[in-house]
């Protein structure tokens, strides 16, 4: 999602300084954000900044989502009464 926005100019990178030691709990040395523009200690999928930033880009209109399921439209047949509890 972070490529198609920043493809897109929906969103930028926010660089950050490198963390110094001592490291919080949560600082993984493997892991390189790209929303925080390659830095050490963790990833897109934990960063908590570029959440933040999808979830306001959702708020202001600029992210929808198609195709919301409904259940009432739902293609499968009724299975009203059959819970698969009845006595045989």
């Amino acid at each position: 999602m972070y490529q198609k926005l920043l493809s897109i100019d929906h969103i930028a990178s926010e660089p950050l300084s490198p963390m110094q030691p001592p490291y919080p709990n949560w600082y993984k040395p493997k892991l390189n954000c790209e929303y925080h523009a390659g830095i050490v200690g963790h990833s897109i999928h934990t960063c908590n900044a570029f959440k933040r930033k999808y979830l306001q880009l959702i708020k202001v209109g600029w992210i929808e989502f198609e195709d919301t399921p409904n259940v009432n439209t739902n293609p499968l047949p009724n299975h009203a009464g059959s819970s698969g509890l009845e006595k045989h």
